[in-house]
């Protein structure tokens, strides 16, 4: 029986995604510039030539990697899209945030592992960024804007690196924060960072 267009469709989004987390993987542990698209295909267990199909390069990869990393991130902001992020939905992003440290903790430590490499910083900074990324982070500043006692671009920074700092202490390190200690901070993060108590 033939395939239906649906089917066909699903087929290329599993093979897509297939061909993602193995470039994850070895942008992460041989690094961005070394891997190669041969390589990929290869693992992944397609040809050189199919690759391109779904791929135009291994930047247009990377770019792929990290915008569907940034979209799984941001998409608990502005849920009700009303373009202004209320309390309710910054504290919200800290329990998926946090959640999703727990449960995708492999994942998010090759992201972090890729997104220190040079090559790959350079990448991030003279590529075009993910426009809902951009969206969601002026939704925030606007938050701060209203909510903060401090100048809305600290808040921004305070905010970015006290969250990449602790993720890539746990998703490196989780042994160092048993459950008590991890869901103990994030209450503290939302009250300091959120709810400025």
């Amino acid at each position: 029986m033939p395939r239906t267009p649906q089917q066909f469709e699903e087929i290329r989004n599993e093979k897509r995604k297939l061909i993602m987390d193995v470039a994850l993987d070895h942008f992460a542990n041989e690094g961005y510039l070394p891997t190669s698209i041969s390589h990929i295909a290869q693992t992944a267990g397609i040809s050189k030539g199919l690759m391109y199909n779904y791929f135009k390069s291994k930047e247009e990869l990377l770019k792929c990697i990290l915008d569907t990393l940034i979209d799984e991130i941001m998409v608990v902001f502005d849920t009700d899209n009303d373009d202004v992020v209320s309390e309710e939905e910054a504290l919200n992003f800290f329990d998926f945030y946090f959640d999703m440290l727990k449960n995708k903790r492999e994942q998010l430590k090759l992201y972090y592992q890729l997104s220190v490499q040079p090559q790959v910083v350079s990448f991030m900074i003279n590529s075009q960024f993910n426009p809902s990324a951009i969206k969601k982070q002026k939704l925030l500043y606007e938050y701060l804007l209203r909510h903060s006692n401090v100048a809305p671009e600290i808040g921004m920074i305070n905010i970015s690196s006290v969250i990449k700092g602790f993720s890539m202490e746990y998703v490196f390190s989780p042994e160092m924060f048993p459950d008590e200690i991890f869901y103990k901070y994030r209450e503290y993060l939302k009250d300091t960072l959120i709810r400025n108590k």
